[in-house]
């Protein structure tokens, strides 16, 4: 199987760590470039070279909807899955109706590999 290629919006060094640590233990073969800005965002989903997008909820200047709202736009099939340390059951609700495929919280690390295997199938 080809290695997976995927975006990761974060801006914390801890949580990147720990986010390469689930993938890594969920026995995921993957290659991670990590942004965290809006033109990086921008800059790294127009290369159509992404399987997924793992993005942060809160990123400063720069807002978990709005990345959602701009991969879709130019990247509408591309699996987009929130891993967020504050995503309340209303707002999650809210970011599935806008699009995201999922999300998974930062607390609960261990179902990141399950759910990227799912949003991938």
């Amino acid at each position: 199987m080809a290695t997976l290629r995927f975006l990761l919006l974060e801006n914390k060094p801890l949580d990147i760590e720990k986010i390469q640590g689930a993938l890594t233990k969920g026995e995921i073969d993957y290659e991670l470039r990590t942004v965290d800005t809006c033109a990086d965002v921008i800059t790294a989903i127009e290369t159509p070279a992404f399987d997924l997008i793992l993005a942060a909820y809160a990123l400063p200047g720069f807002g978990g909807i709005a990345a959602l709202e701009t991969a879709h736009d130019r990247c509408p099939n591309l699996p987009f899955i929130f891993v967020s340390a504050s995503m309340g059951e209303e707002l999650a609700i809210e970011t599935l109706k806008r699009g995201a495929t999922d999300y998974v919280l930062k607390q609960r690390l261990e179902r990141l590999a399950p759910c990227v295997q799912r949003a991938l199938r």
